[in-house]
């Protein structure tokens, strides 16, 4: 009887993780985290490069064809070609 008793606790405390494990996935987490966030901020970045070129397409056609258009005052590199 007292040979299963130790086995039960054993088991019991098999099942539990100790805090260095736990620690260290969610270090991993958290790396992983940090690197979704940078690919998030290349993928907007490039997205406003591409609306910032739409936006100068679209101001050198306006020029060609003499229309008064006006370029959006959030996007800075709209400025710097012209």
């Amino acid at each position: 009887m007292l040979q299963y008793l130790k086995t039960s606790r054993a088991k019991k405390l098999k099942k539990s993780y100790s805090l260095l494990e736990l620690l260290c996935v969610i270090a991993i987490i958290v790396i992983l985290v940090a690197l979704q966030i940078g690919a998030i901020n290349k993928a907007k970045e490039s997205s406003r490069r591409a609306i910032c070129n739409v936006a100068k397409q679209q101001r050198i056609l306006s020029i060609q064809l003499g229309l008064d258009y006006e370029v959006d005052k959030n996007c800075y590199d709209c400025h710097a070609g012209i």
